[in-house]
């Protein structure tokens, strides 16, 4: 079965039969593939891809604004709707502060719930257009910040340059030359190491002990790499 296009997949974090059923027949009208999950804590481990995440309140007896506090603390920035019984200002609000992006009463028309989503949507795509995100990386175009883990790194303008080409192109070995030419915007033929030494300054900001993120591949050029673990926190290179 081919997945689903990652604009039209909603994850629906439900343990009411009954809803969930009524829910995916309201978004499959729309167009909308829903993957649905019983209990809130696989989002903490793998990063679903969706375009937005439903999260009931109360999954099976226990509040869920634990976990998508988790995920918020993990960079997970996947909107998210919360949809609850719980009605009061302070109820709402704890939700909203825990990283929801909306928060939905029950009972509710499922004509509203669809058009909440719908808005989540269109805002997921316009900060998509500004934000570019590999792995544990996610960097913000407009302001040129690089986030690790949802933590700001600190890098000089050509290192930024340089990682935003990489994450634009990750998996992919690029090589000196067309480095120079896309990031430094020039032509050479001529030897220079100014592509080595700028990866090495680089590479000391950006990786850990855990592995490298950019790596050598000799003779052709760099790959940046981004294979993860479960906890979707570390990147490796692949020997």
């Amino acid at each position: 079965m081919s997945r689903p296009p990652l604009n039209n997949r909603i994850v629906l974090v439900e343990d009411d039969e009954d809803l969930a059923h009524e829910i995916g027949l309201a978004l499959a009208a729309e167009a909308l593939s829903t993957v649905r999950l019983r209990a809130a804590e696989p989002l903490i481990e793998s990063r679903l891809s969706a375009a937005v995440i439903l999260l009931d309140r109360c999954l099976n007896g226990r509040d869920s604004i634990h976990v998508l506090e988790r995920m918020r603390a993990n960079g997970d920035r996947t909107p998210t709707i919360i949809i609850s019984s719980l009605t009061s200002v302070e109820e709402r609000v704890n939700g909203l502060k825990a990283g929801a992006d909306d928060y939905l009463i029950k009972p509710f028309a499922m004509v509203e719930l669809v058009a909440r989503v719908q808005a989540a949507r269109r805002r997921h795509d316009m900060i998509q257009e500004t934000r570019l995100a590999a792995g544990a990386f996610e960097i913000d175009r407009v302001s040129r910040t690089v986030y690790r883990n949802g933590v700001i790194i600190e890098l000089l303008p050509r290192e930024y340059e340089l990682l935003e080409f990489f994450m634009l192109n990750a998996g992919v070995v690029l090589t000196r030359s067309m480095l120079l030419e896309k990031v430094w915007k020039i032509n050479s033929v001529t030897q220079t190491n100014v592509v080595d030494v700028h990866i090495g300054n680089l590479r000391k900001k950006i990786e850990t002990e855990n592995g490298r993120v950019i790596t050598n591949i000799r003779g052709q050029g760099f790959r940046f790499e981004r294979e993860q673990d479960g906890r979707g926190d570390e990147m490796r290179v692949a020997n």
